[in-house]
């Protein structure tokens, strides 16, 4: 993993925890309360949207020690929540979410 991958998934990780008002050392627990595994599955998502060849297992090791097959369940359902999957809509507290992790990564990124 270059330096590059490594600051942006630290960003992603602090951007998201606090847009759901969490700590990053509880995004990368064991704990799998809804605003966690929210905030995990939202922060895979960024990951693989910037860094699309990165490996799962390398997000999973950086998020926990989570394996592959976890991030792409995850990515896979925070999809459906945010974007819908042609059946249901989004569900629009998955999407305020997103978008304000979108954001404070912004603002991240630009300090």
């Amino acid at each position: 993993m270059t330096e590059a991958e490594k600051q942006y998934i630290n960003n992603v990780m602090k951007a998201t925890a606090e847009a759901l008002d969490i700590t990053v050392n509880q995004l990368t627990s064991s704990r799998k309360l809804m605003p966690m595994v929210k905030s995990r599955f939202i922060g895979w998502m960024m990951i693989r949207r910037e860094y699309p060849a990165l490996p799962y297992h390398k997000i999973g090791e950086a998020y926990g020690g989570r394996t592959h097959a976890t991030v792409i369940h995850g990515i896979r359902e925070g999809k459906m929540a945010v974007f819908g999957d042609g059946k249901l809509p989004p569900l629009q507290e998955w999407v305020e979410d997103y978008s304000r992790a979108q954001r404070r990564l912004m603002e991240i990124t630009e300090q």
